[in-house]
C-alpha cells in the first residue's frame, strides 16, 4: 500500500471515530443534545417548614398550669396546626411534663375573614398563601391531675408563595332547596401532566340534619358513620374514588341532594398525592367549592374551586 493510501485510510478512520464520539454524547456531540431534546424534569418537591409561636398560660383551681404553644407546619400547599403544651399539677413545686392537647384551630387574615381551619393534629387544610395570621385555638389540655380548657392566640407570618394548583372542582347549581332535592353536576379537571391521575372526591352535609346525599355514579358509595364497617351507610357523606383524570378531559359525578330537615350546607374536597411523592405528607388536599342551602327555592348558577 502507497504511503499516500495510508494517509487517506488515517483520515477516514479520525472521521469516523470523531462521528462516533459524537453520538456518543461526549463533548463533541454538543449538537445531539439539542436535537434530542431531555424530557421535563418533574416539579421540585416542596419544602416543609414549621413556625412556632408562644400562646398563654391556662391556670386550673388547683395550682394547675400548662403552658401552651401554637405551631404551625406546612408547605406551598398545605399546612396543619398543632399546639404543643406542658404542664404541671402542683402549683409550681413539681416538674413540667409534655401533656396531650386536643381541639380545633381558625386562621384570620388581619380584616378578620376566616383564611383557613380545622382540627388540632387533624386533616390539613389548604395553605392559604403568603401574609400574616392569626391563629385562634380552643384547646382542652390533659395530663396526670391536669385537665384544662382554654382558648390560646399567636401571629404567625408567612412568606412561601402558594403553589399552582393542580387540580380544579366546579359545581352547578351552587345552592340546595330545603324541601326538595337537587341535582349537582361536580367536575373535576386534572390541569397538568404532573398532576396526580387519580383523587379521592369527597362531598358532605351535616351529620343527623336528615340531609340525602346519592349519586348514580358507581365510583361514589356513601362510607358507614364514623369510618368503621358497618351494614348501614351514613347517607350525609359520599366517597368517589376517580382513577381516570386527564388534561383536558374532566371527569363529571352527579349528585342528588334531598334536604329534608333543617337547612344545611355541602362541602367537597379532593385528595390526591403531590408528583413523586410518597413519604408521609405528601397527599395534597384541595378543599372544593362549598354549596349553601336556602329555605326559599332559588337556586344560584354555581361555583368552582
Amino acid at each position: 500500500m502507497s504511503r499516500r493510501a495510508r494517509e487517506l485510510l488515517t483520515v477516514t478512520a479520525l472521521s469516523a471515530l470523531l462521528c462516533a464520539a459524537a453520538v456518543a454524547g461526549t463533548p463533541t456531540g454538543t449538537a445531539r443534545a439539542s436535537l434530542v431534546p431531555r424530557p421535563a424534569a418533574p416539579p421540585a418537591r416542596a419544602v416543609e417548614v414549621t413556625r412556632c409561636a408562644p400562646g398563654a398560660t391556662l391556670q386550673g383551681p388547683r395550682g394547675q398550669a400548662a403552658e401552651v404553644g401554637v405551631c404551625v407546619s406546612g408547605n406551598d400547599s398545605v399546612m396543619s396546626v398543632t399546639a404543643p403544651a406542658t404542664c404541671r399539677r402542683d402549683g409550681g413545686r413539681g416538674h413540667d411534663t409534655l401533656c396531650r392537647t386536643t381541639g380545633t384551630w381558625t386562621a384570620r387574615r388581619d380584616d378578620g375573614s376566616v383564611a383557613a381551619a380545622g382540627d388540632l393534629g387533624g386533616e390539613r387544610a389548604e395553605y392559604p398563601g403568603p401574609g400574616t395570621y392569626h391563629f385562634g385555638v380552643v384547646v382542652q389540655v390533659r395530663s396526670v391531675g391536669v385537665d384544662l380548657r382554654g382558648r390560646v392566640r399567636a401571629t404567625l407570618d408567612f412568606a412561601e408563595r402558594k403553589a399552582e394548583p393542580t387540580h380544579r372542582v366546579e359545581v352547578t347549581p351552587g345552592t340546595v332547596a330545603a324541601g326538595a332535592t337537587t341535582t349537582l353536576r361536580y367536575t373535576v379537571t386534572r390541569l397538568s401532566e404532573q398532576a396526580d391521575p387519580g383523587a379521592r372526591f369527597g362531598l358532605t352535609g351535616e351529620q343527623g340534619s336528615g340531609v340525602e346525599l346519592v349519586s348514580p355514579d358507581a365510583r361514589c358509595v356513601n362510607p358507614p358513620p364514623g369510618g368503621q364497617a358497618a351494614p348501614v351507610r351514613g347517607t350525609h357523606a359520599l366517597d368517589c374514588a376517580l382513577t381516570d383524570l386527564r388534561p383536558g378531559r374532566p371527569l363529571t359525578v352527579l349528585v342528588r341532594v334531598t334536604v329534608k330537615g333543617a337547612c344545611t350546607g355541602i362541602v367537597s374536597k379532593l385528595g390526591h398525592w403531590e408528583s413523586g411523592g410518597q413519604e408521609f405528607g405528601a397527599r395534597r388536599v384541595l378543599a372544593g367549592p362549598t354549596v349553601t342551602c336556602h329555605k326559599s327555592s332559588s337556586i344560584s348558577p354555581g361555583g368552582r374551586a
